[in-house]
């Protein structure tokens, strides 16, 4: 499906979608990717929903786990904690 053209900035667009495959900024992609809003597109090594694990998503995200502080368990912290979360992580 091509998407309605429009006058693009230096944001990565997604410009063309169907089964099997994404443009971005009119570069077609057949295998699994992510990007942000802004910098470089990569391949994400993700073949079916299977490999998806915790890893594969901060990954995708491009996020980093905070230093663990030997304390935490006091707060039952068991869930890691990042330094720069997404506001929002598509996948499909």
């Amino acid at each position: 499906m091509l998407l309605q053209k429009e006058e693009r900035s230096a944001l990565n667009t997604v410009t063309r979608y169907g089964n099997n495959y994404i443009d971005v900024n009119d570069v077609r992609y057949d295998h699994a990717i992510c990007f942000k809003p802004e910098g470089p597109i990569t391949a994400w090594p993700v073949k079916t929903a299977a490999d998806i694990t915790t890893e594969m998503l901060e990954l995708a995200a491009g996020i980093t786990r905070k230093q663990a502080n030997p304390l935490d368990f006091l707060n039952d912290a068991s869930a890691p904690s990042y330094e720069n979360p997404p506001d929002v992580l598509l996948i499909g």
